[in-house]
């Protein structure tokens, strides 16, 4: 219910603000959106490091590689 709210007021600035406004402002929202993915990136490139590893390992020992 909160979404349709939110919803509800972006329409409504949507239409009466002038066209730089709305651009701003989806520039800053994907910004935001952004962030808690770049975040989630810096936390999981330990494992990502360590899964690599083992891959490249197991295919040198397979001959694969």
């Amino acid at each position: 219910m909160p979404y349709r709210y939110l919803f509800c007021c972006f329409v409504a600035i949507g239409a009466v603000g002038g066209l730089d406004l709305i651009w701003t402002m989806a520039d800053n929202l994907n910004a935001l959106m952004a962030i808690p993915n770049l975040i989630a990136l810096l936390l999981l490139a330990g494992d990502v490091t360590k899964e690599k590893e083992d891959y490249v390992t197991r295919m040198k020992d397979s001959n694969l590689l």
